[in-house]
């Protein structure tokens, strides 16, 4: 697909709004396989952490509004930890308590 020039002519005030076929295939690469285990729990961590520190900064701010949004994220992050911790429950009866130890290690 060809590129339309920019109004100005300068690329970067008018960048293209996706790469083309051939940029993308400059910067692709491989990526070993993750444990899914770790994955998933790494995740968990991740979502927990998010819901802290989004209701700590609700907590710290003054502005209502911006009260009111960390609030929000700080529900919808603990929605997405508690959708984490049921996969994890899962996955902990599929594999066995025994298989999630080398994954709690890495994930905090």
């Amino acid at each position: 697909m060809a590129r339309t020039p920019s109004p100005s002519g300068n690329p970067l005030l008018y960048p293209e709004p996706a790469p083309t076929e051939a940029e993308l295939h400059t910067v692709r690469f491989e990526f070993d396989p993750a444990p899914p285990l770790g994955t998933l729990m790494l995740h968990f961590c991740g979502e927990v952490r998010l819901t802290r520190w989004c209701r700590r900064a609700a907590e710290w701010h003054t502005e209502p509004v911006i009260k009111h949004i960390y609030g929000l994220s700080s529900r919808d992050e603990a929605r997405h930890g508690g959708a984490y911790l049921k996969f994890m429950r899962c996955a902990t009866e599929r594999e066995g308590l025994e298989a999630m130890k080398p994954s709690a290690r890495s994930a905090y």
